[in-house]
């Protein structure tokens, strides 16, 4: 078990899911590369951005709930504002896992056109939403605020 002792957690927290939001920006320019290697028939390529895609989205994720754990913020109960309302953060996680699934069946089946899609919408509008969720959730630890409280 490792334990972070820090004077002030919450600026802790905060930083790091600024930092989050930055990788989030970097995981939308893979997936972009990836879609469009796809299309161009450069399966290889594709691949090898998609793995680094797919690594920051875990990051992203075991950052959120790390995070938040150590400021004692429930993830699964948290509730944050986004396009389309206010919603449980823990139903955007499950978003976000239900499209990274469907990344990973599109490379086991081999549908690279399907994938390519996935790459282009699904997951662009994924790192939109998280890139505001990051910030929001940064702003909210800082001040000291509790989501979903």
């Amino acid at each position: 078990e490792v334990r972070i002792l820090a004077a002030e957690p919450k600026a802790l927290v905060a930083t790091a899911l600024r930092d989050l939001a930055d990788v989030v920006d970097q995981v939308r320019e893979l997936q972009s590369s990836a879609a469009i290697a796809l299309q161009q028939g450069q399966i290889t390529d594709a691949l090898d951005e998609l793995g680094e895609a797919i690594a920051g989205w875990d990051m992203i994720c075991r950052g959120v709930t790390d995070g938040l754990a150590l400021v004692a913020i429930d993830a699964e109960v948290s509730r944050i504002s986004t396009a389309s309302g206010e919603q449980p953060l823990g139903t955007c996680v499950g978003e976000l896992k239900h499209h990274l699934v469907e990344l990973r069946n599109g490379v086991q089946t081999q549908d690279w056109s399907t994938l390519a899609d996935v790459l282009e919408r699904e997951m662009s509008e994924q790192a939109e939403l998280w890139h505001g969720i990051l910030s929001q959730l940064a702003q909210q630890v800082a001040s000291g605020f509790k989501p979903g409280k």
